[in-house]
């Protein structure tokens, strides 16, 4: 904690520290006392005291409301309605009477053998109950594109993916760093949709390594750059400027991976790239915008741990430890731009406290267990030295109160159907289900659908041709 308060020490003077989230909001709130932002009103879904302590400084400033407690947004007298009303006794600790199911259609329960059997079920149930939804799916799986295959409106869930064709361009630079001369990246470089290179360069060079593999000399090497030199003549294109670029990404010295290669020479390399995806960055396709902006943040994030290293007073980095920083700014990859949502989609959220707004029909998709609550690594005398420094760590049982209070939203918000779709069975379901369960009389429990049922259409059976 002392070397960590001295670095910050130094490098605040300097600015070579980005601020962080708390520090970031001290100082909105330090602007706030003297200019007032235009916001007239704000209303927090959920109380006040859920959020942290810094952001609570700064939400009191603008003097939010607060929503009123959580209620039912179904009839009473429906199997729906009673379970909201059990939920809201059982969190209030009031001792409801127990439930007895039945098939009013307020409520379903589905249950497939395979995630796969599991989408394309609801997606013929979308497809036959258009209506207001809101789609929960914490854990998207296969199920939109089983949905798009099923002529059902694609709901555009943003998966990030670190396999993205803009994320694959920077690997691909930095493999061209290292002796011997990699074949299979060069060519996978000269073939990459996003490329450095022109494609009347990389096209042409691309055919001579996959002929004669080698690069920088011998008769292929010479009748290539010919070829590239008149392709240029006729499109008009400069090929002084196309020669150096040649030069620059292909022809560029290669380095020991043991011994490592210079860190300015690797910084030179990245902020060429990042000067190759902020040149198109003005692209008036929003999906390549997008793709562009993803290669950059990539690029710019590795750049700024390179120039740790080099304040740190290392001058070469080797192979292995480049891969390491790599794969670290490729950690939370990025969206695919084209899975966008088509119109008549559901309203889906992958998280089920942001369900807020009531909806006719509320549909959650794989009621699988959330993540594991990880304990603090702190030992106690540790977390109440902390506390006396003023960081405030929530206690583990709130935080569980308050996951708790967000897995009931997506069922108060159903105003005449909720469909909970539970994953395969022999798998661990959501802790919400087995509350569910437990308000229910013995015996009488849920009914579970299996969706195989539905799938079973003799319409859709195979035509026998003679």
């Amino acid at each position: 904690m002392r070397d960590m308060a001295a670095l910050l020490a130094e490098t605040e003077d300097t600015h070579k520290l980005a601020a962080g989230v708390g520090k970031r909001l001290a100082l909105v709130k330090s602007a706030m006392a003297v200019t007032r932002p235009r916001i007239e009103r704000l209303t927090l879904c959920e109380p006040l005291s859920h959020w942290p302590p810094a952001w609570q400084q700064v939400l009191c400033e603008l003097q939010p409301t607060e929503q009123s407690g959580m209620r039912p947004a179904a009839q009473e007298g429906t199997l729906l309605g009673d379970i909201q009303r059990a939920l809201l006794s059982h969190g209030g600790g009031a001792q409801a009477a127990q439930l007895r199911w039945r098939d009013d259609g307020s409520v379903s329960v589905m249950q497939a053998e395979t995630g796969w059997l599991a989408a394309q079920g609801l997606a013929q149930h979308l497809a036959d109950q258009a209506t207001d939804t809101v789609l929960c799916a914490p854990q998207v799986g296969v199920l939109d594109e089983v949905m798009a295959a099923a002529q059902v409106p694609r709901q555009g869930f943003k998966e990030s993916n670190g396999f993205r064709p803009a994320l694959q361009v920077l690997p691909l630079v930095l493999g061209q760093l290292w002796k011997p001369l990699d074949l299979y990246g060069l060519l996978q470089f000269l073939t990459h949709p996003i490329c450095p290179l022109p494609w009347v360069a990389r096209s042409k060079l691309a055919e001579m390594v996959a002929r004669s593999p080698g690069i920088g000399q011998g008769p292929a090497w010479d009748r290539a750059l010919a070829d590239i030199e008149t392709a240029c003549a006729a499109s008009g294109k400069d090929w002084t400027e196309v020669r150096e670029r040649i030069r620059q990404w292909i022809e560029q010295e290669r380095h020991d991976p043991v011994q490592g290669a210079p860190l300015a020479v690797v910084t030179e390399r990245l902020n060429a790239l990042a000067q190759y995806f902020q040149g198109r960055l003005r692209d008036t396709d929003p999906a390549k915008q997008i793709a562009f902006t993803s290669g950059l943040s990539q690029t710019l994030t590795l750049l700024r741990a390179l120039k740790a290293l080099a304040l740190q007073g290392e001058t070469h980095i080797a192979a292995q430890p480049l891969q390491t920083l790599l794969a670290q700014a490729t950690a939370q990859g990025t969206i695919h731009p084209l899975l966008v949502a088509h119109v008549g989609a559901c309203r889906p959220v992958t998280h089920p406290g942001a369900v807020v707004d009531e909806a006719e029909q509320v549909v959650w998709w794989q009621l699988q267990p959330p993540p594991d609550l990880a304990g603090y690594p702190w030992s106690q005398a540790e977390r109440a030295e902390l506390h006396s420094a003023g960081v405030a760590l929530p206690h583990l049982d709130d935080v569980l109160a308050r996951d708790a209070r967000a897995w009931q939203a997506p069922v108060l918000a159903a105003r005449r159907r909720l469909v909970l779709v539970l994953p395969p069975p022999g798998e661990e379901t959501h802790p919400l289900w087995l509350l569910l369960e437990s308000l229910f009389e013995k015996g009488h429990g849920p009914a579970i659908q299996a969706m195989e049922d539905s799938l079973t259409d003799q319409r859709l059976a195979p035509v026998a041709y003679r």
